[in-house]
């Protein structure tokens, strides 16, 4: 009777040590997981009492290698956008218009969008899309194009063509130029590509604005008030630049 209230006792002993040592290890998780909580929180708030200007000295800009055949929307824009991608990838597409999308509309209006070509796929050397993309340019309506096969579902050569000819490219002229010109596209693409690959910039979409890299440098928020500053900074030069004029006349 002795030696069972003895092994009883030493088991109910046994347990409540292991439910001690159970909690303790407990304890130390959740505090562990709170002191990590914290850091990431500190991190954080950190970056957040970082100004824009301030991270901007840190970083480093890109310095862009523009050629003839890039396509450029409103050469008066105070900001330069460049957008490296891939018209063949849907989803890349879809990527970019969130960026332009939350871009404010007075803050699109001032910038001047360059389009640069590249493969998401390094192995699809022959990109039909990129081919009808430059015909496009050459007649004045690639941003019509882009627009069109990221807002639509065109994939086949008659459904570009159709896309093409409605955008008012006459057929047999766009038929000659596909013939004529599709050889020099392709070493155009492959200029891009080589441009593209020399920054270690492999990814599509990829948006440099004025040599800053979207989303690694500055997120979609600072963004915006990068590009309203440098709108303003403008502004403000040419105001001065106006009055020196008009003082000068007097």
């Amino acid at each position: 009777m002795k030696k069972s209230l003895l092994l009883i006792f030493t088991l109910f002993f046994i347990s409540l040590q292991a439910f001690a040592q159970e909690n303790s290890n407990n304890e130390e998780q959740v505090n562990a997981e709170d002191t990590k909580s914290q850091e990431e929180s500190t991190i954080k708030a950190d970056e957040k009492s970082i100004s824009l200007s301030e991270k901007l000295e840190t970083l480093q800009v890109q310095k862009m290698r523009l050629y003839k055949f890039n396509p450029i929307k409103n050469f008066e824009g105070v900001v330069t956008l460049v957008e490296f991608n891939d018209l063949s990838c849907k989803e890349c597409l879809l990527k970019s218009k969130k960026v332009y999308d939350s871009i404010g509309e007075e803050n699109l209006k001032n910038l001047r969008i360059i389009y640069k070509f590249i493969n998401k796929d390094a192995l699809n050397l022959v990109n039909q899309m990129t081919v009808y993309a430059m015909a496009a340019d050459e007649f004045g309506v690639f941003w019509e194009f882009k627009e069109a096969i990221t807002n639509k579902n065109i994939s086949t050569h008659d459904e570009i063509i159709e896309l093409l000819l409605s955008l008012g490219i006459d057929k047999k002229e766009l038929l000659d130029d596909l013939a004529h010109g599709a050889k020099n596209y392709y070493k155009q693409l492959d200029a891009d590509v080589k441009f593209a690959n020399s920054i270690e910039n492999t990814q599509a979409p990829m948006i440099f604005v004025d040599g800053y890299r979207v989303n690694d440098d500055f997120t979609l928020e600072e963004l915006n008030e990068y590009i309203s500053n440098q709108i303003e900074k403008f502004k403000k030069q040419k105001d001065e630049e106006e009055n020196k004029y008009k003082m000068g006349k007097f």
